[in-house]
């Protein structure tokens, strides 16, 4: 962000302009975080980081680069508010705030308690995305933080008034060019032992809000290690859908998810099968061969296969699927399949393909991988299946299934699943009726992108994050 517009205002107000741009470009660099609130928390930091240090440059006419990684960043966004930037010897914290009610803000106590979080001067900027544009209050001392600043003991933050603030932001600078103030000196933390910070780590990664859960000063030594502070912020990222290609596991594992046949065998589900719920017997198998073999030449298939022959060798594979196939009949079978599978333009032929190789052959290296987890809701426990294909350079085929397994065999009523894309957007929302034993949903994404998967039951809400 290199050019500023600035928005009239009165001469001691700053106002900028947002453009959609430097919006979209932040809110696609905070797709990390590990859910809703951190990920807006982190846009809005991102944007007042972006737009400050343009600001300071234009002012001061220097080159001041941001020396903090965005993984550092969001490392801290994931759990509070706030970020640093370094200045020579010296740091201003900058706290995004969304309210245009200039009566107090709040700096949570991480920025005045951690040491090497703690800044000389404190400037709260007001975010407005409905009429896209920042505005900065003004700025504080470190040491009128202190002075002037409420405690607020339940939510660890200091509400300051606004009416303490230096308004005219425009005496930061000047003050830059006699020195600004030196960094406080505060007492260090005390240090935590490995076995102690990895408990901790244990204990608070599945909540949303953790800061509030463990004894403040533990807290605070756990995330001001950076080491320590990026392991948790791991351990709550989204599952990293495209290094399932290269069989690596690890990190989903530790997210509670499995193969199908671990899952298959702690639940002792009978029939735990990809097998759809339908089935197809118009044709032959004899002709099996036959018609796919027709119709293995890619042009033909892509641009002018009739939709009668379309619909023969999906009920082919739809029919592999539900009855399988005679041995004699496998070899030839098996080796035409995979041809079919890299009609990556034809989705439901291609996976019911994949489907029927499956299987034929459950580790044959054209089929697609699969995992499953437990998703716990209320007194349900709902099984999901998510299977994966390479497709096009840098895309990836993605298959969402749900089981239930509760003692009942059908999904409960009203379960809702919504699939919000990395814009927030709910691009796809599936509810259940009466006796559905599953739902499911193909789509396909990009590299880099990512996707929730909200399930709603009743009042209970559950989100699974993933980035393709």
């Amino acid at each position: 962000m290199t050019n500023l517009s600035f928005i009239d205002t009165s001469i001691d107000e700053i106002k900028i302009q947002l453009t959609d741009k430097i919006k979209t470009e932040t809110w696609q660099q905070t797709n990390k975080l590990s859910n809703e609130i951190s990920r807006f928390r982190g846009y809005l930091n991102l944007l007042v980081r972006k737009t400050f240090l343009s600001w300071l440059n234009l002012m001061l006419d220097s080159n001041f680069v941001d020396n903090i990684s965005l993984e550092d960043n969001l490392s801290i966004w994931e759990f509070t508010n706030g970020n640093a930037t370094d200045i020579d010897s010296s740091r201003i914290v900058l706290i995004p705030v969304e309210t245009q009610d200039k009566t107090e803000f709040s700096i949570p106590e991480e920025w005045l308690k951690i040491p090497s979080w703690v800044g000389n001067y404190y400037l709260p900027v007001e975010v407005n995305l409905e009429e896209n544009y920042l505005s900065f209050w003004g700025y504080t001392s470190y040491q009128d933080v202190l002075n002037y600043g409420n405690l607020d003991s339940f939510n660890h933050c200091v509400d300051f008034p606004f009416e303490s603030l230096e308004t005219d932001l425009n005496l930061i600078c000047l003050e830059y060019e006699y020195g600004w103030n030196s960094l406080p000196q505060i007492s260090p933390l005390p240090v935590l032992s490995t076995i102690k910070q990895q408990s901790l780590i244990q204990e608070i990664q599945n909540y949303s809000s953790p800061r509030l859960l463990l004894n403040f000063e533990q807290w605070l030594s756990l995330i001001s290690d950076n080491i320590t502070r990026h392991q948790l912020f791991s351990s709550r990222q989204g599952v990293n859908l495209n290094i399932w290609l290269n069989r690596q596991f690890s990190s989903a594992l530790t997210k509670g998810w499995q193969c199908l046949d671990d899952l298959q065998q702690q639940f002792s589900i009978p029939d735990f099968s990809l097998t759809p719920a339908f089935s197809a017997r118009s044709i032959s198998r004899i002709d099996y061969v036959k018609i796919l073999q027709e119709n293995l030449d890619e042009d033909r298939f892509d641009r002018a296969v009739p939709f009668q022959d379309r619909t023969a060798i999906n009920n082919i594979f739809k029919s592999i699927i539900n009855q399988g196939i005679e041995d004699n009949l496998k070899p030839e079978i098996i080796k035409i399949l995979p041809s079919f599978i890299d009609k990556k333009e034809d989705e439901e032929t291609r996976w019911n393909a994949v489907l029927a190789l499956q299987t034929l052959d459950a580790n044959h290296p054209a089929c697609a991988i699969w995992q499953g987890k437990i998703i716990n809701l209320e007194t349900e426990n709902i099984a999901l299946l998510i299977g994966i294909l390479p497709k096009f350079d840098q895309q990836i085929d993605i298959f969402i299934r749900i089981y239930n397994l509760s003692n009942n065999s059908y999904l409960p009523n009203d379960l809702q699943l919504q699939i919000i894309d990395d814009n927030n957007d709910i691009f796809e929302e599936i509810n259940t009726n009466n006796n559905d034993a599953i739902i499911q949903y193909k789509f396909w994404g990009n590299y880099g992108e990512s996707f929730t998967l909200k399930f709603r039951l009743n009042d209970y809400e559950k989100d699974e994050y993933f980035t393709i």
